[in-house]
């Protein structure tokens, strides 16, 4: 392969970190999370280093179980990869986006609570109709 080939590829799959229809943005969530590089994501499905810039252009599996398993099965012949070591990187990140999901959600209504309570409350009204 050509280094400008190669080169076009690295920048595409950059880009298609920040999309999650492609794959390279689980690839990219799986490293972070777990502080590894290309290499050692390539060692880890077993596959070509050459390759992992091919799989990060991939549409992402679908989501539903048979598809899905249909999808990582077709990913895994094409790349000459570990597919369950594929379904479980996927399954990974999705569990990590769905937890940060959650603590977003509540760290926002904590926010709101916070916000509700910063308010100064009316003064108590006595029994003669005066302000305490």
């Amino acid at each position: 392969m050509s280094s400008n080939v190669s080169n076009a590829l690295a920048r595409a799959a950059r880009r298609a970190e920040q999309q999650p229809f492609f794959l390279a943005s689980v690839l990219a969530a799986y490293r972070q999370a777990n502080r590894l590089d290309d290499a050692a994501l390539a060692t880890l499905l077993d596959c070509q280093l050459a390759d992992m810039l091919r799989l990060a252009l991939c549409r992402r599996p679908a989501t539903e179980q048979t598809q899905f398993m249909a999808d990582v099965d077709q990913l895994a012949q094409r790349f000459n990869l570990r597919g369950d070591q594929l379904a479980m990187i996927i399954r990974q990140v999705d569990a990590l986006a769905a937890i940060q999901q959650q603590v977003q959600v509540a760290y926002d209504g904590m926010g709101m609570l916070r916000a509700a309570r910063d308010h100064e409350e009316p003064a108590a009204i006595d029994e003669e109709g005066q302000h305490g």
